[in-house]
């Protein structure tokens, strides 16, 4: 699928042709930065639509959403302060006003309190719509894998996706999407590459289901120990969701390593599983589904202080993998990439 749409408020640098390899926050946060400039953007992403992981699984014939990947995000810096309360206004996200509790491996639970500075953030209607508005007026290639990012002798670049297919000539090249991934596209620029290989990330399994009644839960939201299981939400809790009874859990990093590569039906019997023991119920889903994320979040705080992007002579990299674990980062990173690109313009 190919969207495209024409910039008029300013005019486009007909010089500045520039890829974005990946349609997640980073990577559509730097494509709008440098589309808003007037640069001619190209975004290329292996899935169907864009998000990354703040999507959202849709099931219309049962009328179920489930976000499946990020679950909230907060703002902190000035800047990402700034254009959350732009997007509140624009009805794009919402504040979901949740007590998060936290359950222990005895089953003890506790409130956390309300976070008095930093709310919590939700898309709205779905997490997805955080990235589907900022694809808005790109020109977006969806269900395209990139395998290679190549140079020729002239200094330009060349995408080449999984079926062979070449894709360019671009000026430059951003890469956005995980560390493991970005590596063999950075491979011409072995710094970069350096930063990739360097940075860890662990998996994350995730269930969804939907339950004909309510659960007998006095909570919407909990952080759990001791169990297979990190995050469990009730979804349909969050601001502008459909009514229903939509639950959404997440496994440990650990979990999702040692059973990485099961079929989806173990995932979900086991998640499931797990699942029961943290809400003490019985209660069996009419639908569910499992989703694998190979990449879910950097296993640790990036150890390069300050480093939030990187660009090599036309070849940049940018993303949450970088600079921490958090939708703001991934934002940030993308914009700051986008901007020293344009500095040197």
């Amino acid at each position: 699928m190919v969207r495209t749409s024409k910039i008029s408020s300013k005019s486009k640098r007909p010089s500045q042709r520039v890829a974005v390899v990946g349609a997640g926050v980073a990577g559509l946060s730097c494509a709008q930065t440098l589309s808003s400039s007037g640069v001619d953007v190209e975004v290329f992403d292996k899935s169907r639509g864009p998000s990354g992981r703040m999507s959202t699984r849709r099931v219309p014939a049962l009328s179920v959403q489930a976000d499946h990947g990020a679950q909230y995000f907060t703002a902190k810096s000035k800047s990402f302060q700034s254009q959350t309360e732009l997007w509140l206004q624009q009805g794009i996200i919402a504040a979901w006003d949740v007590v998060i509790h936290r359950i222990d491996k005895q089953g003890h639970r506790t409130a956390a309190p309300r976070p008095p500075v930093n709310p919590r953030y939700v898309g709205s209607p779905r997490m997805s719509a955080v990235g589907r508005h900022l694809s808005a007026g790109l020109e977006l290639r969806t269900s395209v894998r990139i395998t290679a990012v190549e140079e020729d002798v002239s200094g330009g670049w060349h995408l080449i996706d999984e079926d062979g297919q070449g894709h360019g000539p671009f000026d430059s090249v951003m890469v956005a999407v995980p560390a493991p991934q970005a590596e063999p596209l950075l491979a011409t620029r072995p710094k970069l590459a350096s930063l990739a290989a360097a940075a860890a990330m662990e998996p994350c399994q995730t269930l969804m289901m939907l339950f004909d009644e309510p659960l007998s839960v006095s909570w919407d939201a909990a952080t759990v120990s001791g169990s297979a299981l990190a995050w469990v939400a009730r979804d349909s809790s969050k601001p502008g969701r459909p009514p229903g009874n939509v639950w959404v859990a997440q496994s440990s990093a650990e979990h999702a390593q040692e059973f990485l590569e099961e079929s989806s039906e173990e995932s979900q019997r086991r998640l499931l599983a797990a699942f029961q023991e943290v809400t003490r119920t019985t209660a069996t889903p009419t639908w569910s589904t499992a989703h694998r994320w190979r990449f879910a979040r950097p296993a640790v705080e990036p150890a390069n202080e300050g480093l939030i992007t990187g660009l090599d002579k036309g070849l940049g990299v940018c993303g949450d993998w970088l600079c921490g674990p958090r939708v703001e980062a991934a934002w940030l990173s993308g914009r700051a990439l986008a901007e020293r690109l344009l500095a040197i313009s």
